[in-house]
């Protein structure tokens, strides 16, 4: 009985074994994993802490530039007021193209024809007669 009890704890002992050697191996597995990862973020880090450095010297050079064209209005202003910074007059609005167009389909509505649109638009024949067809399909232009 002894004898039996010597052999159950051997098989015993033997499946524990059999269990951790199992688990050293997955173990193995993750720790590989887990370096390979370790390499990919270092080099990852090392990159961005180029990129890093890049986008200060770029930055710094940024700087720069706009010291010196700080400097450089600086010293239009000392010379005289330049073109661009000087106050214009205010223009008188001219009629925009939408309202000449607006305009147009107004007077086309009310009968104009061909010749009457030439006249006050500045336009083509072809330009009114084009008008008169698109606002007023029921009418014909001929030019």
């Amino acid at each position: 009985m002894i004898s039996a009890y010597l052999d159950l704890a051997l098989v015993s002992e033997g499946l524990v074994i059999i269990g951790l050697a199992i688990a050293l191996i997955w173990l193995g597995i993750k720790v590989r994993r887990l370096e390979r990862r370790l390499i990919e973020y270092e080099a990852a880090h090392k990159q961005f802490g180029q990129d890093l450095a890049s986008l200060r010297t770029s930055l710094a050079r940024t700087e720069e530039q706009m010291d010196e064209l700080v400097i450089s209005v600086g010293e239009l202003g000392t010379r005289g007021e330049p073109r661009i910074f000087q106050k214009e007059p205010p223009r008188k609005e001219e009629p925009s193209k939408d309202q000449d167009y607006h305009a147009a389909i107004e007077r086309i509505r009310q009968g104009a024809d061909v010749e009457e649109l030439v006249e006050s638009l500045g336009c083509s024949r072809e330009e009114a007669a084009l008008l008169i067809r698109l606002h007023c399909p029921s009418r014909t232009a001929y030019f």
